[in-house]
C-alpha cells in the first residue's frame, strides 16, 4: 500500500490513472482556547467567536488516569489497534522511531485510561509549537486506542492545554471512528466550519485554502478495505508532514 499528501493538480491525474484514490482535504480539527490570540492569525466571523466561547468546556471533566507510553503498554494496545484500524502500525518500534528518536522535535507521549471504565487505554502524542509569535499551539499527533477510553483522552488533551496556557490545538485524522470524539466535544472542523480558517503551515506561518492537505492512497490487494474511511487511520505524521524545514532550525525552542 502507498499513501501521499499534498498532491499537485498536475500530478493527480498521473496517480489516479495508476489506481490511486483521492481525498481532497484530510479532515482537520481545531480546539480554540484563547480566541483573541487565535484571531490574529486566522480568518474568522462573529459566529466563530461565539462558538469558541460556547464550546470551550465541551470534552472537559471526564476523570482520567495517565501512565507511561512504554513498550508494555503499547503492546497491550497493538492488537486492538490492528483489529479496528486499517493497515497502519503503531507498535512500540514505530513509536520509538517516530517520537522518541526524532532529531529535532520534542514529543510528549502518554497512555490515558478512563477512571470510569476498564478499557486498555488510548495512546496520545503531542508536540508544542512555539515558533509563532504570541501563539502557543499544540499539535495532537496521535490519538488511538480503546474506544471506551476516548472521552477520557479528549478530556486529558483539554486539561493539558488549559494547564499549559495553550491557545489552540489541532489534529488531522481521516478515521471518523476517531474524529467523532473531536466533533462531539467542541473542536472546529476545518473542512466544514467555514466560520474559522486557521493556518496549517507554521515554518513560516501561512494560511492556505483549504487549511489542510490532500491524500492519495493505493493498495495492491485490498483497496476495498482501505477505502473504508471510518477505519482508515491516517494522521499528519503518517506521511511525515510534521517534518522540520529550514525555518525550523532557526527556532531553537523547537529542538532539544
Amino acid at each position: 500500500m502507498l499513501i501521499g499528501m499534498g498532491i499537485t493538480d498536475a500530478a493527480l491525474s498521473v496517480y489516479m490513472r495508476s489506481g490511486f484514490r483521492y481525498i481532497r482535504a484530510i479532515p482537520r480539527y481545531i480546539k480554540v482556547f484563547d480566541f483573541d490570540s487565535v484571531s490574529v492569525y486566522s480568518e474568522n466571523s462573529i459566529l466563530a467567536k461565539k462558538l469558541a466561547k460556547q464550546w470551550i468546556d465541551l470534552g472537559n471533566g471526564i476523570p482520567f488516569e495517565i501512565s507511561v507510553a512504554d513498550s508494555k503498554s503499547i503492546n497491550i494496545l497493538k492488537p486492538l489497534i490492528q483489529e479496528e484500524m486499517n493497515f497502519f502500525s503503531r507498535d512500540f518500534k514505530f513509536l520509538e522511531w517516530r517520537y522518541i528518536n526524532h532529531p529535532v522535535f520534542v514529543y510528549k507521549k502518554f497512555i490515558i485510561h478512563s477512571k470510569d471504565s476498564e478499557g486498555k487505554g488510548v495512546f496520545v502524542a503531542l508536540r508544542e509549537e512555539t515558533s509563532v509569535k504570541n501563539l502557543k499551539i499544540v499539535h495532537v499527533m496521535d490519538v488511538i486506542g480503546d474506544q471506551h477510553d476516548m472521552p477520557a483522552a479528549i478530556s486529558f488533551i483539554h486539561d493539558y492545554c488549559t494547564k499549559n496556557k495553550i491557545d489552540v490545538a489541532d489534529f488531522y485524522c481521516t478515521a471518523t471512528k476517531i474524529s467523532r470524539y473531536f466533533v462531539g466535544n467542541g473542536w472546529f472542523s476545518v473542512n466544514d466550519d467555514n466560520c474559522l480558517r486557521f493556518p496549517h503551515l507554521f515554518h513560516p506561518i501561512e494560511l492556505r485554502t483549504p487549511a489542510t492537505t490532500s491524500l492519495i492512497y493505493w493498495s495492491r490487494d485490498n483497496l476495498l478495505e482501505m477505502a473504508d474511511i471510518s477505519k482508515l487511520y491516517v494522521t499528519k505524521q503518517d506521511a511525515d508532514l510534521d517534518r522540520p524545514t529550514m525555518d525550523t532550525y532557526e527556532q531553537p525552542s523547537n529542538s532539544e
